[in-house]
């Protein structure tokens, strides 16, 4: 192997890598979203249900 052929190499692992750490960044940035919104919505119904508790106590 010459050097060209390795260089060559080292591009095509380089474009075949990068596109596929691209995608699951994107991934992994809409499972946080989600993941969060998930969360934000679980808070607000304890929350919720908390409250409901407590007026059925002060009743």
């Amino acid at each position: 192997m010459d050097g060209w052929e390795v260089a060559l190499w080292v591009f095509a692992g380089y474009l075949a890598i990068v596109p596929l750490v691209r995608m699951m960044l994107a991934r992994r940035e809409r499972l946080v979203v989600e993941f969060r919104a998930r969360m934000a919505e679980e808070r607000r119904r304890r929350k919720q249900q908390e409250k409901n508790e407590n007026r059925g106590r002060a009743a």
